[in-house]
């Protein structure tokens, strides 16, 4: 079984395997010292995030039927530019990566159109943790949604900001990831931009004009 990717926003399934595949993960160990007492103690934190660590070249003409290399290496890129987070199989793979969630990072290779011939690749796939809210910062969710006691005044603080919508002009090198960072705040947004605009990552050229919505501005 080759690689492959597989996310609610895209797969990716590799041809052929990448030449080069490894995986490292390190445990965070913190130790303590108290005063009054020689030595030390030491306490394992748990692993920190899994990386698997991935290279090889999508080839112009494989040993075996293929899709073209700059389709394979535009569905790469499009992965890796809306942070999409899945799951990863393969025969190289072993039990090291099952049941977990994987983002790609670090990604590099020629996406340019036009381009023929071999195209190298490299990147990692990163664990993903989703972080779940501790019982402390639920019940602090839940006491400040409850409603006032009888007789006590509420106030609503005005924090003088507005939203307006903003055309946006893409430049060479914009991503929707980076565009939603940037006016939202929240890389995530990207999907919000795709749907205002009826637009996938494909059509993310140079002068495309996209309208930002509910853009936040400080009055």
């Amino acid at each position: 079984m080759t690689l492959r990717f597989e996310s609610s926003l895209g797969n990716m399934i590799w041809p052929y395997n990448p030449k080069q595949i490894s995986f490292s993960s390190t445990k965070l160990i913190v130790e303590h010292e108290y005063p009054h007492r020689s030595g030390a103690e030491t306490e394992d934190m748990g692993r920190k995030s899994m990386r698997v660590d991935v290279s090889g070249v999508f080839l112009q003409e494989p040993a075996v039927p293929s899709i073209n290399p700059q389709v394979l290496m535009n569905t790469l890129w499009s992965l890796h530019e809306i942070g999409a987070v899945g799951k990863v199989y393969g025969s190289e793979l072993g039990n090291a990566v099952e049941g977990r969630s994987f983002r790609i990072i670090d990604l590099k290779g020629n996406r340019d159109e036009g381009t023929v011939g071999d195209i190298p690749y490299s990147f990692t796939f990163i664990e993903h943790y989703q972080p779940q809210p501790s019982k402390n910062a639920a019940n602090n969710q839940v006491a400040s949604a409850a409603p006032p006691a009888s007789g006590v005044a509420s106030a609503t603080t005005n924090t003088g900001a507005q939203t307006k919508d903003v055309v946006y002009v893409v430049r060479k090198g914009d991503t929707l990831w980076d565009i939603a960072k940037k006016y939202y705040g929240d890389p995530l947004q990207y999907k919000k931009i795709m749907v205002d605009n009826k637009v996938g990552v494909p059509d993310m050229k140079p002068g495309l004009k996209l309208t930002l919505k509910g853009v936040k501005v400080r009055v």
